[in-house]
């Protein structure tokens, strides 16, 4: 792993980077603002540890930088290298995550103008990477984030495509996303579409909706548990495919439900499972109207 420190210089072919703040530590490496010497332009730079997880970032961003980033509401690269054992890529710098606006708020449920604002422009993004086969597979709350909340307050791009894929080339089992953002094809093995994307923005805007996620985040088992609390059990065929994850929605999960589920106060109803269904409505109608092309066009400038 690289140590870079504040005040070290990253050389770039298209300039070079001083190293200021560090923004975000996780598995992949760390995020730090950086200035373009010669110049007052900032950048968020990403110093991936791993070579490997790096260059397949920077292939996924080629790909995507075919799309105009303004316009679908994407992260803007600038250059990439290699800095000793660890690439760096050089991105435009945004302001807050949505994760950090909802900790910010301390998670009071956002508006639906916000809602409406997110959602649009959420979908021109998933729908510009359905245009050029690309899955993103990790939208949260951390990866969606404002652009200038001063001069534009509603404007948001997604980042990090570190875990970006063809869809085409995702095997049946594989596991991705977090939990409460996994999809349950995922959870249940079943074969994976640019879908699981779609499902994961859904659990995003119900969270802003009521202030906090609408299932658990300890494991598999406690999502597919709210899963079905909320929307019932999957349909015969969708059984039938899960294979290994089969056994998230019998046996004895399906013998709590049919003791439990029935029993919850009509307070915790109220709640939880009541502005669930509200949301999960409302962000079915949005993406109703949406493909059938009647979705109104939200200025956020």
């Amino acid at each position: 792993m690289a140590e870079v420190q504040t005040g070290n210089i990253l050389m770039g072919s298209l300039g070079l980077y001083e190293v200021g703040e560090f923004l975000g530590r996780g598995g992949f490496g760390r995020v730090v603002e950086c200035t373009k010497m010669g110049s007052e332009e900032t950048f968020a730079v990403k110093i991936v540890d791993n070579l490997r997880a790096g260059h397949e970032e920077m292939e996924a961003m080629k790909i995507i930088s075919s799309l105009n980033p303004d316009q679908n509401n994407l992260i803007k690269i600038h250059e990439c290298f290699r800095h000793k054992d660890s690439m760096c890529l050089v991105y435009e710098m945004l302001d807050e995550s949505l994760e950090g606006f909802m900790e910010r708020r301390s998670f009071l449920p956002a508006h639906l103008c916000q809602i409406r604002a997110i959602a649009q422009q959420m979908l021109v993004a998933l729908s510009g990477l359905e245009s050029i086969n690309v899955l993103h597979g990790d939208i949260k709350p951390d990866n969606i984030m404002f652009v200038d909340q001063v001069t534009n307050p509603l404007k948001l791009k997604l980042i990090d495509f570190g875990l970006a894929v063809d869809p085409q080339e995702l095997e049946t089992g594989t596991k991705m996303q977090i939990n409460p953002f996994r999809a349950p094809e995922v959870i249940l093995g079943v074969p994976l579409d640019v879908s699981v994307d779609m499902w994961s923005l859904g659990v995003v805007l119900a969270s802003l909706y009521i202030g906090d996620v609408p299932f658990s985040n300890k494991n598999d088992y406690e999502t597919i548990r709210g899963l079905v609390q909320l929307l019932g059990l999957p349909e015969d065929d969708l059984l039938h495919l899960a294979g290994a994850g089969l056994p998230f929605i019998t046996g004895s999960l399906l013998n709590a439900f049919t003791k439990s589920l029935y029993r919850a106060s009509v307070s915790w109803c109220q709640s939880n499972i009541y502005l669930c269904v509200i949301c999960i409505a409302m962000v079915t109608n949005v993406v109703v109207l949406y493909n059938l092309g009647q979705w109104e066009h939200v200025d956020v400038k």
